[in-house]
């Protein structure tokens, strides 16, 4: 639903379309890579880690001053600050994922020949 929203609002010019791109990589990169992980393991134990549950509320609080910002008037520094505090805890949380994805491959490839 959050990418429904930020499909919308980038549709509507109304935010950046290379944040949305980045917030859609980084969705496609995560499904991915649980997919493969399941696929493998045959289990699914993704915990969201603290960087990523900040990147989930800061894309909330994003949308919801966007919208709020066509409504009322609403400072433009603020939305300004939101849209580069989301494209840091985009690729803060998406960089976790995958250092935490090569890691448990690390710690269960040496598992596997001790």
């Amino acid at each position: 639903m959050l990418i429904s929203s930020y499909i919308a609002l980038g549709a509507l010019n109304l935010l950046p379309h290379w944040l949305v791109l980045i917030v859609i990589m980084r969705d496609v990169a995560l499904l991915s890579g649980a997919v493969s992980y399941v696929s493998m393991t045959r289990r699914f134990e993704i915990e969201p880690s603290l960087i990523s549950k900040l990147n989930t509320f800061v894309q909330i609080l994003l949308v919801l001053a966007v919208i709020y910002s066509q409504i009322n008037a609403f400072p433009v520094i603020i939305i300004q600050t939101l849209i580069g505090l989301t494209l840091f805890t985009t690729i803060a949380s998406g960089y976790d994922y995958l250092v935490e994805e090569r890691s448990r491959r690390a710690s269960k490839h040496s598992s596997k020949q001790a």
